[in-house]
């Protein structure tokens, strides 16, 4: 018994879906593949800023000074002194680190 014309195209249609599927999947694939490469290829190049605060044991002491001595702020200068030293110390450092 010969297949009809409507089996033979029904067929021809349920392979054009499979490789279509086929097809679909494999460019989904490829086009995240392409994507994640381009993503690392970006990240290696442009790295992300590290922050690591500097002096930060002196800045919680000299806050914590002028929020105990709000009408007495002098009192604090000396930690003053101390922080914009580290500052200028951390500063000089990244200079000559070229960073």
């Amino acid at each position: 018994m010969a297949a009809s014309f409507k089996d033979v195209r029904n067929s021809d249609l349920e392979v054009s879906d499979i490789v279509s599927d086929r097809l679909s999947s494999e460019f989904y694939k490829v086009t995240t593949e392409e994507y994640q490469k381009a993503a690392e290829e970006v990240e290696a190049k442009f790295k992300r800023y590290e922050y690591h605060p500097v002096c930060a044991d002196l800045q919680t002491k000299i806050l914590q000074c002028y929020r105990q001595n709000t009408q007495q702020t002098l009192s604090c200068s000396a930690l003053a002194s101390q922080y914009m030293h580290c500052v200028n110390h951390a500063k000089q450092s990244m200079l000559e680190k070229g960073g």
